[in-house]
C-alpha cells in the first residue's frame, strides 16, 4: 500500500536513569526510569500483550520477510510463530490461545495457535483482508476488505465461517464491540472527513450518533468497563483527546495543547488514559485523568515513542523507541568514492536532487511532528532553510526547471499542497480542502501539479492544480487510486487502483483521453519511479507472497521481474538503462542493476549501517543516499506513582 492509505490509519537509546522535568500543571517531579525488554532491531516491533498481559507477540525481520513471534511479557523465550507475514497489529483472541495476522501470501487473514498446531485461514478473496478484533466471546473476528466498491468492513462467525457486511445507514462503517459484547460503536463513512462515531445494539440497531463531523476522527475506543469511548479530534488541524458517555451525556475535552496528541489507550481500571504527544517539538509518553486536570508527563527525551501500549492487570506502559542517525552521502561512480554531505541528524525522510542544478532538498524530521525542508550543495557544507515552521512539511519535488518545489504540508491546519521557490521567500497554498492532500508531482511538461486528494471519494482520486493557483480539477473520478506516478517523457500516468471486480491491487496506464489500460491480471502497483520509453516498473505479488520489480511493455504486456522479492527498486538512471536497489539484506546495502544484460554492481558494503533513498544525480554520474542507523525497542515503564497507586 501507499503511504497516502496505509489503510488510512491508520522510529534505541532510553534514558539509563531518572530524569527531572517539569510536569504540565506545574512542580517538579521524577520521571519513571524506563526498562528496555529486548536489543534494538531495525524495525518496529508493534509488540502486543496477551489479554491477561502475560505475552507478547511481535514482529522481527526474517530472510521472508517479517517473522511474527511470542514471547512472555519481559520478552523472554521467544518463539516463532509464522513468517512471510505483512505486519500491522498482531490481534489475540480473547483466551489468548491464537493470533489472527496477514499473510504475504494472498493477502489473507490466517489464525496462528499459540501454543502449537496448525494455522487456519479464515478468509480467501481475491483482495486484501486485514483483521481488526476479536468478539469478546471469540466466536466472531471482524475484519477489513478491500473488493468493489472501495474498502469495507466485515463480521466473520468463526463457527460457520460466513462473513456479514457491516453498513450503517447503508453506508461504509467500521465497528468495535463493547466489552461485555451487547453493543458496538461505529465509525461511519470511515474513510474521509465527515466520519462520526455512532453506538448501537450488536447488530447495528438502535444507532445514536456521539460526534458531529466536524471532529474528523484519528482513532477511538470503548473504555474498559464500557461507559465511555474516547476520541480523538483533528477539528483545530492537530489531535485533542476527548471522552463521550456511552448511553448519554455530553462530550468532554482532556488535552488541548496546540501540537498533536494521539494514540491513546485506557488504563485497565479506566481511570486514566495515556497517549502520545507532539508537544514540546518532540514525541513523548504523556497521561490524563478521565475526570479531567493537567496532563502528567511520563518520558522526556529526543527519540520517538511509538506503539503504545497499557499493560493488562498492572500500572506498567509498554512503548517502542525508534532511534534515527543518519547523514546524506554522495558516491561518484566514475572512481568509487564517497562524500558525506550533512552530519549525523535525528533522521531524514527522504533526498531529491535538482533537475538543473548542483542542490539537493530533503526532507529533515526534528521529532514531535515537526518536518522542515532544507537544501544542501552536492559538494556539502552547512545546509539552507527552505521551509521551517514547526509543522510537518514533507514530499518535496523539483519543478522540471529547478526553479521552485512543490510539497505537502499541514501548516495551515490540513494536509494540502504548497509551492515555494527555491531562491526564498514564503510559501504560497496551491490547495485548501479540510480532507487530505498529498503526494505531490509534476507534470512532465511542468504545467500542472499532479497530487492524490480524498475528496469526493472512499479513497482517493488524483488532482491537478495550476503552479499559479487556482480552482483544482479532477483528473481520475472513481475514487479508487491508492497511488500514482508520472512516466518520464510521456504524458500517461501509471495509477495504482482497487479492481472494481475483486478489490485487488492493479496498476492501469491512464491515457490523455482519460481511458485506462490494465497493464497486468494480477496484484500489482506501480514503482514509485519508472524507466521511461515503452516500459512500466511495477511492484508485483509474486507466489511466494513477497512482492518484486517486474518490467512490464506498456504495448504488449510482456513481463521480466528485474529484482528479488527481497529487494527494493530506489530509482532509474536518467537514461533508463539501469536501477539502484537496496538489497534484501537487514541492515540494507546499494547496488545498480543494468537492464540489458541484468549485471550488478555492488556499491556499498557497510555492516551495521543501512543505505537507502538512493537517488540518481541529473547527469547520471552520481548516487546520492541515506546512510544510517534506524533501530527501535521494545520499553515498558511503571507509572503506578504518577497516578497514585
Amino acid at each position: 500500500m501507499s503511504e497516502f492509505t496505509g489503510m488510512r490509519r491508520n522510529a534505541c537509546a532510553v534514558v539509563a536513569g531518572a530524569i527531572m522535568a517539569t510536569a504540565c500543571g506545574g512542580g517538579e517531579s521524577t520521571l519513571p526510569v524506563p526498562r528496555v525488554l529486548d536489543a534494538a532491531h531495525e524495525l518496529p516491533n508493534q509488540a502486543e500483550y496477551s489479554p491477561d498481559g502475560s505475552r507478547l507477540a511481535y514482529y522481527t525481520e526474517g530472510s521472508e520477510g517479517l517473522e511474527l513471534y511470542v514471547a512472555n511479557a519481559d520478552m523472554s523465550d521467544p518463539v516463532r510463530l509464522a513468517t512471510a507475514v505483512n505486519g500491522g497489529d498482531p490481534v489475540w483472541s480473547p483466551d489468548g490461545r491464537e493470533i489472527a495476522h496477514m499473510l504475504l501470501g494472498g493477502l489473507d487473514v490466517w489464525a496462528w495457535p499459540v501454543d502449537g498446531g496448525a494455522p487456519r485461514q479464515l478468509t480467501d478473496a481475491p483482495g486484501l483482508e486485514a483483521p481488526l478484533r476479536y468478539h469478546p466471546d471469540g466466536r466472531r473476528l471482524s475484519y477489513l476488505a478491500t473488493l468493489e466498491g472501495g474498502i469495507r468492513f466485515f463480521d466473520l462467525d468463526l463457527e460457520s465461517m460466513a462473513s456479514r457486511l457491516i453498513m450503517l445507514h447503508g453506508r461504509p462503517a467500521v465497528g468495535w464491540w463493547s466489552p461485555d459484547g451487547t453493543r458496538m460503536a461505529y465509525e461511519l463513512d470511515f474513510i474521509g472527513v465527515e466520519n462520526t462515531l455512532w453506538v448501537a445494539d450488536g447488530q447495528g440497531g438502535g444507532a445514536r450518533q456521539l460526534t458531529v463531523p466536524g471532529d474528523r476522527l484519528a482513532g477511538w475506543d470503548w473504555s474498559p468497563e464500557g461507559h465511555y469511548l474516547y476520541y480523538v479530534s483533528n477539528r483545530t488541524g492537530f489531535g485533542d483527546i476527548w471522552i463521550v458517555p456511552a448511553d448519554s451525556g455530553e462530550a468532554r475535552q482532556l488535552t488541548r495543547d496546540v501540537r498533536a496528541d494521539y494514540q491513546p489507550w485506557w488504563s485497565p481500571d479506566g481511570r486514566w488514559l495515556a497517549f502520545l504527544s507532539a508537544r514540546g517539538r518532540q514525541t513523548d509518553v504523556w497521561l490524563v485523568s478521565v475526570d479531567g486536570g493537567p496532563e502528567i508527563r511520563v518520558t522526556d527525551d529526543t527519540d520517538v515513542e511509538t506503539n503504545l501500549r497499557w499493560r493488562p492487570n498492572s500500572t506498567e506502559l509498554k512503548y517502542e523507541v525508534a532511534t534515527r542517525r543518519e547523514a546524506i552521502w554522495a558516491l561518484s561512480l566514475g572512481d568509487g568514492t564517497e562524500r558525506r554531505l550533512t552530519n549525523d541528524t535525528m533522521g531524514i525522510g527522504g533526498v531529491w536532487p535538482s533537475p538543473s542544478g548542483p542542490e539537493l532538498v530533503f526532507d529533515f524530521n526534528r521529532g514531535g511532528g515537526v518536518n522542515d525542508l532544507l537544501l544542501v550543495s552536492a559538494e556539502g557544507g552547512d545546509p539552507r532553510s527552505l521551509v521551517a515552521d514547526g509543522n510537518s512539511n514533507t514530499a518535496p519535488r523539483w519543478s522540471p526547471d529547478g526553479s521552485q518545489i512543490v510539497f505537502a504540508s499541514n501548516r495551515a491546519g490540513s494536509p494540502d499542497i504548497w509551492i515555494v521557490d527555491v531562491a526564498g521567500g514564503e510559501p504560497r497554498r496551491l490547495t485548501d480542502y479540510p480532507g487530505l492532500d498529498a503526494t505531490p508531482e509534476w507534470s512532465a511538461d511542468g504545467s500542472v501539479i499532479l497530487y492524490q486528494s480524498d475528496r469526493d471519494a472512499e479513497l482517493s482520486n488524483v488532482w491537478s492544480v495550476s503552479p499559479e493557483g487556482g480552482e483544482p480539477t479532477p483528473v481520475t473520478t472513481r475514487g479508487n487510486v491508492n497511488s500514482f506516478v508520472t512516466i518520464p517523457g510521456r504524458p500517461e500516468l501509471l495509477l495504482g487502483v482497487l479492481d472494481e471486480r475483486t478489490g485487488g491491487l492493479q496498476t492501469r496506464l491512464l491515457a490523455t483521453d482519460g481511458t485506462m489500460q490494465s497493464l497486468w491480471d494480477g496484484t500489482a502497483v506501480p514503482d514509485d519511479d519508472q524507466p521511461g520509453g515503452d516500459l512500466a516498473s511495477l511492484n508485483m505479488l509474486r507466489d511466494d507472497g513477497t512482492f518484486s520489480a517486474t518490467l512490464v511493455s506498456l504495448t504488449s504486456a510482456a513481463a521480466r521481474p528485474i529484482l528479488g522479492g527481497t529487494d527494493d527498486l530506489n530509482d532509474w538512471s536518467p537514461d533508463g538503462k539501469r536501477l539502484v536497489y537496496t538489497t534484501g539484506a537487514t541492515p540494507s546495502d546499494l547496488a545498480i542493476l543494468t537492464v540489458a544484460d541484468s549485471a550488478v554492481q555492488r556499491l556499498t558494503d557497510t555492516p551495521g549501517l543501512h543505505e537507502r533513498e538512493a537517488e540518481w544525480s541529473a547527469d547520471g554520474g552520481t548516487i546520492f543516499f541515506i546512510r544510517g542507523r534506524s533501530t527501535t525497542a521494545v520499553t515498558t515503564v511503571d507509572v503506578g506513582k504518577l497516578i497514585g497507586n
